[in-house]
Order: C-alpha cells, then structure tokens, then sequence
C-alpha cells in the first residue's frame, strides 16, 4: 500500500484535521506527548508501526489514509 511501508508525516496531519483532533489529544491516546506527534507530523516519512499507532489513536484506518492521500 505504502511505498517502504512508510507514509509522509503531512498525511497524517491531514487525517488529523479531517477528525477534527489537536495533536495533543491524539497524543494523549497514544501516551505520549504533543511534541512527539509534532515531530511525526513534520518527518518525511512514518514507520509502519508509528503509523499503526496514530491510526489508532486518530480512531482511523489505512482505507481512510488512503483517501486522504487521493486528495
């Protein structure tokens, strides 16, 4: 799905503003701290398991990154 199985951080940015969250509350679903979703949001690209990660936390799936990325 994802070349290297990894995905630019603005996607999720992106994903996160459809959702209507702050990135703190995206990261205190995943406990951590705001600066840390910061840091993930602004990287060329995302592990595949940071991506699981946010995707749980944003309450999301890779169907709904996928179509942001379709934008």
């Amino acid at each position: 799905m994802y070349e290297n199985k990894s995905v630019p951080g603005e996607l999720i940015r992106m994903l996160r503003n459809v959702k209507g969250l702050k990135q703190e509350a995206v990261a205190i679903n995943m406990g951590k701290k705001q600066q840390y979703v910061s840091k993930l949001e602004s990287a060329q690209y995302i592990s595949e398991t940071a991506i699981a990660k946010l995707l749980t936390a944003l309450n999301s799936n890779k169907e709904e990154l996928e179509q942001i990325r379709e934008l």
